[in-house]
């Protein structure tokens, strides 16, 4: 990462948001079938929609022994990089 460019680890990052998004349409391709063809109940729903997961792991990075006042200082940093 300290040696791409910016359009080289733009273009990374592409193409694993596409692999993620292969494997979500994969398990929507999969909870349809299932639905259809084996479930004998009511319908089995998947949501595909991933920001709360992002955020509750985002949770899990602050670290153990700092303050709230550190680890609030580290995001607004985190998000000025972004």
């Amino acid at each position: 990462m300290e040696l791409a460019t910016p359009q080289f680890m733009y273009e990374s990052f592409q193409q694993r948001r596409g692999t993620l998004a292969d494997g979500s349409w994969q398990l929507d391709q999969d909870v349809t079938s299932y639905n259809k063809f084996h479930n004998k109940g009511a319908p089995l729903q998947i949501m595909l929609d991933f920001r709360d997961d992002v955020e509750e792991r985002k949770m899990f990075l602050k670290p153990l022994n700092t303050s709230d006042e550190d680890a609030e200082a580290v995001a607004a940093a985190e998000d000025d990089t972004e």
